[in-house]
């Protein structure tokens, strides 16, 4: 059985810790569901929101941007799984575990204190990250990799990525790394592709979709 891939963020924060709240829906398109803990399915809507144990799916027309309760940004892709495994902050420090389970991501997180951690697991790799805005890719076939390979490219910050076989890479902005079955790290290297990605995060600055093939 292979390992779950985890990504880890810890930085400096500018801003005091928040109270443990539900994520927000800032943007949906087409088909957007939310299967709860209790496996009921409902359907999502901008302005909704998800609590811990939530996992958000979207449809082959679908999309969404999740707002987390520190202000981080998560934008799924279409036909693309998330699961809120975590969302706390107590005694000062803010504790986030997400898991990707299939599909495609763009997170932008939001600084955090030194004993803060945010964690992304998505297929059997580990990566470190000190602030930054990434995209994630697993489960399906993105620039040549096989569709159980990860890909992972930075567009600010870095990311220490780290395969099954412990060996690891540091990928910086405008860089990217396919992590083959989670296996043995890539060597990261600048990727035109990366900047062609659409990194948007506000609907006030325009289409947030990302149509990359």
């Amino acid at each position: 059985m292979r390992h779950p891939i985890l990504v880890f963020l810890s930085l400096p924060c500018l801003a005091l810790s928040l109270p443990a709240a539900e994520a927000t829906l800032v943007w949906v398109q087409g088909r957007v569901e939310r299967l709860a803990p209790d496996n009921v399915v409902s359907r999502l809507a901008k302005g909704g929101n998800l609590a811990v144990g939530d996992t958000v799916r979207t449809g082959e027309d679908g999309g969404a941007l999740i707002e987390l309760p520190d202000g981080s940004r998560l934008k799924l892709r279409e036909s693309s799984t998330l699961k809120l495994a975590q969302l706390d902050a107590n005694a000062g420090e803010r504790h986030t575990r997400l898991e990707l389970l299939g599909g495609a991501m763009f997170s932008k997180v939001s600084k955090l204190q030194l004993s803060d951690t945010f964690t992304l697991r998505a297929a059997t790799a580990i990566a470190g990250v000190r602030g930054t805005e990434f995209f994630t890719s697993y489960g399906r076939k993105v620039a040549g990799a096989a569709a159980i390979d990860v890909w992972l490219c930075v567009n600010e910050g870095a990311v220490e990525v780290k395969g099954s076989d412990e060996k690891a890479a540091l990928v910086k902005a405008g860089e990217g790394l396919i992590v083959p079955e989670g296996r043995t790290v890539t060597k990261p290297k600048p990727n035109a592709w990366t900047n062609g990605l659409n990194w948007n995060m506000d609907p006030a600055n325009g289409e947030l979709r990302d149509r990359t093939r």
